[in-house]
């Protein structure tokens, strides 16, 4: 009765600046054999800006990276202050499934798994002291893998992660701890790659299209042919999609359709065929069934086209 007791716990919190970490205490209680809560606080702590800047960007970037791509990242730092700060230290983690990390080249030192990079006052003299006020920059090169890595449903939607600090033991006056600290993160997504395959089929029984007329096909006859359209896609879930083709002179629309996915029609004043689908998602073609659309067309060729 009338004892306390004060727990002091010390750490580091990083992150990007404005955001926030909360810290919950909960005290339980026993009592025949039960556990009770007693009572609980929070608290929340917000990070301010750090003196030592840090900017993470890849030149000509537009958001999306591509298979098989070099990308060239640069790491802007900067001391905004009036202070020196002593022995510097710049590291990048790097995560990500489509990182080819064998190709990586950099000034740096890189690590024993090859995923993550050092500069120090050793690989960059400048960096054993960064002037008040002085900016810098550290780079790397990487290439992106040359082909998807897909081999399971959860394969999709592929992002290559940054995680860029610095760490200097020089603190501003007053500073609480040991070191200063600053910290980057960018993250940039792999564009995926839809595509899809045109075939004409005369003998198309297994469709369920039975196609008539003389093949090899002859002047001024019509033959019908069933127009397979294979949609496949890798990487990224992809929404609103439309396959569209103009029917040329002499070829006409039977209506004759199967499409599974999506919705397939025909407007006749422009003679366009067009193939809706609401959703593709990733691995059409890869870990699921492509997508595929079947219409019969009826082609009448005219003496031009005779050899």
């Amino acid at each position: 009765k009338g004892s306390e007791m004060l727990f002091k716990i010390k750490g580091n919190l990083v992150g990007d600046t404005g955001s926030s970490a909360e810290f919950k205490a909960r005290l339980e209680a026993g009592f025949d054999g039960a556990q009770y809560r007693v009572a609980e606080k929070s608290a929340t702590t917000q990070l301010v800006q750090s003196p030592l800047l840090l900017d993470a960007m890849i030149d000509g970037e537009s958001g999306i990276a591509n298979i098989d791509e070099e990308l060239h990242y640069r790491i802007a730092y900067e001391n905004t202050t009036d202070q020196g700060f002593r022995d510097a230290v710049i590291s990048a983690e790097l995560k990500g499934e489509m990182f080819d990390f064998g190709t990586l080249q950099t000034t740096g030192t890189i690590g024993p798994k090859g995923t993550t990079i050092t500069w120090n006052r050793v690989t960059n003299p400048e960096l054993a002291v960064i002037s008040p006020k002085a900016e810098g920059i550290v780079d790397f090169k990487i290439r992106t893998k040359k082909t998807y890595v897909i081999r399971r449903l959860s394969d999709r939607n592929f992002l290559l992660k940054a995680d860029v600090r610095i760490d200097s033991p020089t603190v501003m006056k007053d500073a609480p701890g040991n070191t200063t600290t600053g910290f980057a993160r960018l993250g940039t997504k792999v564009g995926g790659a839809i595509a899809v395959d045109a075939r004409a089929l005369f003998r198309d029984a297994s469709s369920g299209i039975i196609n008539r007329g003389p093949f090899p096909p002859k002047v001024s006859i019509a033959t019908q042919y069933a127009i397979h359209w294979i949609v496949t896609n890798a990487a990224t879930d992809v929404s609103d999609v439309n396959v569209t083709a103009v029917l040329p002179g002499g070829v006409v629309f039977t209506g004759a359709t199967k499409a599974e996915q999506g919705n397939l029609t025909y407007m006749p004043n422009t003679q366009t065929v067009t193939w809706h689908i609401d959703r593709v998602p990733a691995g059409v073609g890869a870990v699921r069934e492509a997508f595929e659309a079947i219409f019969q067309i009826e082609a009448t060729p005219n003496p031009a086209m005779a050899r």
